[in-house]
């Protein structure tokens, strides 16, 4: 009796690790969709903004330790992409500003303090290609959660749209909207959290969400019209599909 139990230990014991390598392995998946972006930060009394649809795409090598664990890098391009009216205070211009003195001569400034504006027909539009570096858990067949972090590069930038009410620093009211572009007063680089869900299909064709929400002010510190940080939240649906690998976990 203590014989048979002993090699049947043995035999368990030995089974394990092979049982553990059988599911070791890697694949590679592509991403593509949509995403729905805006900066996240203080609210501004008569701010309005409305995320509009813009494209989203990525590819992942993943590592799947074990049926439940994977570990995963990838790069993932997309764009935040926001319509947006907000007032603005204490705002240096930089471009052609025309202003009308009472006496009706018009001044064209290349510099100017504005103290007060609204900026309508506004628009955000902001390219990033992202490396984020994740884990991955398989909660049952087909549902996996994913969690990580990201660093971000920005390809291209802009914020543009008409200002319109402006009142200048000497308290000049100008008739005319004139052209608001601060495209430039953007942080090169962006990182923060990524986060996501997603379910296989037996074909390995799956459908999924990610978030990412970003840690770093998205504005220079040079650039003080916000009124405090501002954050990059993106949410990115999409559908993929697997390469590689086996059958799905």
């Amino acid at each position: 009796m203590v014989t048979c139990s002993s090699f049947a230990g043995i035999k368990l014991k030995d089974a394990l690790p092979k049982e553990k390598a059988r599911f070791r392995h890697s694949d590679v998946t592509f991403r593509g969709g949509i995403s729905l972006g805006f900066p996240l930060g203080p609210l501004v009394v008569g701010a309005k903004g409305l995320p509009k649809p813009a494209p989203s795409m990525s590819a992942y090598y993943n590592y799947r330790f074990s049926p439940k664990w994977a570990g995963k890098i990838g790069v993932h391009y997309y764009w935040m992409k926001t319509a947006f009216e907000t007032p603005y205070k204490d705002v240096v211009y930089v471009g052609d500003l025309p202003i009308t003195t009472s006496s009706g001569t018009i001044y064209i400034y290349d510099t100017a303090n504005i103290m007060y504006t609204v900026v309508k027909d506004g628009l955000f539009n902001n390219h990033y290609v992202s490396v984020p570096v994740m884990a991955e858990y398989t909660i049952r067949k087909g549902w996996r959660v994913e969690l990580g972090g990201y660093v971000a590069f920005l390809l291209r930038s802009q914020m543009t749209g008409m200002a319109t009410e402006v009142i200048t620093g000497d308290g000049s009211l100008l008739s005319e909207p004139v052209v608001f572009d601060e495209s430039k007063r953007f942080n090169k680089i962006d990182y923060g959290t990524k986060f996501g869900a997603s379910y296989e299909l037996r074909n390995k064709m799956f459908f999924g969400m990610q978030g990412t929400v970003g840690i770093r002010d998205i504005f220079q510190k040079e650039f003080t019209a916000p009124p405090g940080d501002y954050r990059n939240m993106v949410i990115h649906f999409d559908i993929g599909y697997t390469l590689g690998g086996s059958k799905r976990l």
